[in-house]
Order: structure tokens, then sequence, then C-alpha cells
């Protein structure tokens, strides 16, 4: 059953508790460069999984490691920047969106809107393509809940593409925001799920070496 969404999303996004502030700004110069280089994504094995994964520890700003089925692909669309891995049954990775803050400012969707533009659709839009479903689909948002990510808390929004299932987990750092994204298809085994969203661990809210260059 479809539960409206009764938040306005942005506010809820900005009025989420931000993580070391005084290590977030960024300049234009600085955008550019992350947006231009792809840190190095390191794979080891994770005693803590049974489907053959790995865990890959990504030194991006904010540092983080999360299990994949597969090396992400980085991606970069502006302010919003994507780490992506497929299965056979789905597509897992993360998006996070450089200075949300100003990036809401200057939105003149609703908060539905910013959610799916900035952190869902480019998810969608890879999972349709692998799908051979082009591009015309729908992102219906259902259910919404409280959560947290390394102890940080943010929301879970559970929405639809056509009739494949997501899920998004989204939290505020500094003025970014950090957004964990599944989409999968309806034989997705449940343990896949679980050991993707179980994994994600933010390891630093400090700007990486690559971030700063």
């Amino acid at each position: 059953m479809q539960i409206k969404i009764n938040l306005v999303l942005v506010g809820l996004l900005l009025s989420l508790a931000p993580i070391n502030n005084s290590c977030t700004a960024r300049t234009a110069s600085t955008q550019t460069a992350n947006a231009a280089k792809s840190p190095l994504a390191k794979a080891q094995n994770d005693p803590n999984t049974s489907l053959g994964w790995k865990r890959y520890s990504i030194d991006d700003a904010p540092a983080f490691s999360l299990v994949l089925p597969s090396e992400p692909v980085r991606s970069s669309a502006g302010a919003t920047h994507t780490y992506m891995s497929a299965s056979s049954a789905g597509i897992y990775g993360v998006a996070y969106l450089v200075d949300m803050t100003a990036a809401a400012r200057h939105s003149e969707g609703s908060g539905a809107e910013f959610l799916i533009d900035n952190f869902l659709k480019p998810f969608a839009v890879n999972y349709q393509q692998a799908q051979g479903a082009g591009n015309d689909f729908h992102i219906q948002l259902l259910v919404q809940r409280e959560t947290s990510i390394s102890g940080i808390k943010g929301f879970e929004q559970d929405f639809s593409v056509g009739d494949s299932q997501g899920r998004a987990r989204i939290i505020r750092i500094g003025q970014d925001g950090f957004c964990v994204v599944a989409i999968w298809r309806a034989n997705a085994p449940p343990s896949e799920l679980n050991t993707f969203f179980d994994s994600v661990k933010v390891e630093s809210t400090q700007p990486s070496d690559s971030a700063k260059q």
C-alpha cells in the first residue's frame, strides 16, 4: 500500500545534524578537481558476506566503504557524484551531493523532486539501461522511515522504478548529502539487500587527499 509523503524532504535533509561543518567547505575549483579524479577503490574480502562480494574502501570526501558485487564505476553530474555496481538482480551504490544546502536553496522543485533528481535518478537511468528498458520510467516515492549510517541519523526512503523496487538511506555530512541506493528486480535474493545496506560504513567525514588536490 502506498503511503503519501507527509514530510518536506529537503527540509528534513537540511535539518539533520551536520557533522564536521568546519571540514566541508569547498571552493568551485575543489569541486571541479574532485569530479575529474577517480579515487582508488581498494577491494578486500569481507568475512561477513557469503555472496562472494568484496568490500570496497573509497578514499573520497567523505571516505567510506561498502560491500558490492563488483568494482564500482564512478561518475559525476554537476555536484552529484555516484559510485555504482551491478549484480544480475540489481544495482547498488552511493551518491553524494556536494554542498547540498546550496543546491537546495537554488532548487525550484519540490522536496520530492530534489530527492529524485539529485540522488535517485542517476541510479534509475543506469538500472533501466541495464534492463534494456530505455529512459522512459517513473520514480514513485513510497514509505519513509528514520534510520542511521555509522551512527549518523538520517532517513530511509522506499521507492519504485516501474515494476522494480528501490531503497535509499540518506544522511547529512557537513553541508553534503550522502545517499546509499539500491534498485532491484523482483527475484533479487533478500541476502543481497541485507548484505549491501548493513555493510556501509562512513570511515571519515574529513575531505580526502584526492579531494583536496
